[in-house]
């Protein structure tokens, strides 16, 4: 087995899909590392992600849920950021998704700042196709909100309602 060096740059390179390697001992390299890699990267990107807002907490078939969550670059290294909203749909009367991506932000944070990321979800957003009545058809149930960096990582969590 070849020695894969921890070096952080090459984890992020290869996890990312940045960088191929070119020969065998490369290539099991890069197989060792983008199975860890991700985990190292989950861990050390220095973000922190706090005080979700969800208003209204019930809203009307036709209206709009607006969300905030607030990202901290805890690391020594200015980037950007994709913070990631999804719905689930707790108590739905059909198969769906256990989550939904229904919208996303790209922010720009310097080490030490705090940026507060909004979102807005619509209703008609959250409905589903009713074959047997022809249309689509937003349910009157609990809808949880999940925002993070990824699917994998969603460290804020909601909910919010949608009345009859």
């Amino acid at each position: 087995m070849p020695t894969c060096g921890a070096a952080a740059l090459l984890v992020i390179l290869l996890a990312t899909g940045a960088a191929r390697a070119a020969g065998p001992a490369e290539r099991r390299c890069e197989r060792a590392l983008t199975r860890v890699g991700p985990r190292l990267l989950a861990r050390s990107t220095g973000l922190l992600y706090s005080n979700l807002a969800i208003t209204p907490a019930t809203v009307s078939p036709w209206g709009r849920v607006r969300v905030t969550a607030e990202v901290t670059n805890t690391g020594p290294v200015a980037g950007d950021e994709v913070a990631q909203l999804y719905v689930g749909y707790t108590g739905s009367r059909v198969a769906r998704a256990v989550r939904d991506l229904k919208a996303f932000a790209r922010v720009h944070l310097e080490p030490g700042e705090t940026r507060t990321v909004p979102f807005e979800v619509r209703a008609p957003d959250l409905a589903y196709w009713d074959a047997g009545a022809g249309a689509f058809v937003v349910e009157p149930i609990a809808y949880t909100v999940e925002v993070g960096p990824s699917s994998r990582d969603l460290p804020l969590a909601g909910a919010f309602a949608v009345s009859p």
